[in-house]
């Protein structure tokens, strides 16, 4: 054990043989080989594991039509509370600077990115000179009821649960890598 621990100091944060060993068995935990399909087939060529990762999540994630007759006899059978006139100006005020700074604090560091690479500490680094800029955006998607298009999209990782079966496709949690951006706009509108 000791000699682990010595091994793991000396090595790592040198470039060389042991760190790229770490490197890959850390990189090969994550990589799927092997799935089955829906009849139970184990399929491990590249390929057919992307069919039936795309076939599993589009049907998971397909959009379901619902009429709005149903939605409002929902609502009404659910009595939902009523939000104050107050909050009504509160809702249609312009987001402001302070708020952009104040939501730019909130995120959490350490936390991976979206598909732009850029993580919450750059955000917080850099916070004087996007202030202006991501409150510009976050007024215009509001009068606009349009966010920007890449806020819609995300970079969606599987994460195998913990002692499950690498071979099903439902063992694995999606995780999505949302745009720090989009994740400053949507803690202003929760506060």
């Amino acid at each position: 054990m000791k000699l682990t621990k010595q091994n793991f100091f000396e090595n790592a944060n040198k470039p060389g043989r042991w760190l790229t060993h770490k490197v890959k068995k850390e990189k090969e935990k994550r990589l799927i080989v092997k799935l089955k399909d829906r009849e139970g087939q184990l399929h491990s060529q590249s390929a057919q594991i992307k069919k039936i990762l795309e076939d599993f999540f589009t049907k998971l994630y397909q959009k379901e039509e619902i009429s709005i007759k149903k939605v409002k006899e929902y609502i009404q059978k659910e009595e939902l509370p009523k939000r104050p006139e107050k909050y009504h100006k509160l809702l249609n005020q312009e987001v402001t600077i302070m708020e952009v700074v104040e939501a730019i604090k909130r995120q959490k560091n350490n936390k991976t990115p979206g598909l732009d690479g850029l993580p919450a500490e750059f955000y917080k680094s850099f916070k004087a000179v996007f202030a202006t800029f991501l409150k510009d955006i976050c007024n215009e998607a509001l009068l606009n009821a349009k966010i920007p298009t890449t806020w819609t999209e995300a970079n969606v990782i599987l994460i195998l649960k913990e002692d499950m079966d690498v071979a099903q496709i439902q063992n694995y949690q999606p995780i999505s890598l949302l745009y720090v951006d989009y994740k400053i706009f949507a803690s202003i509108l929760a506060e």
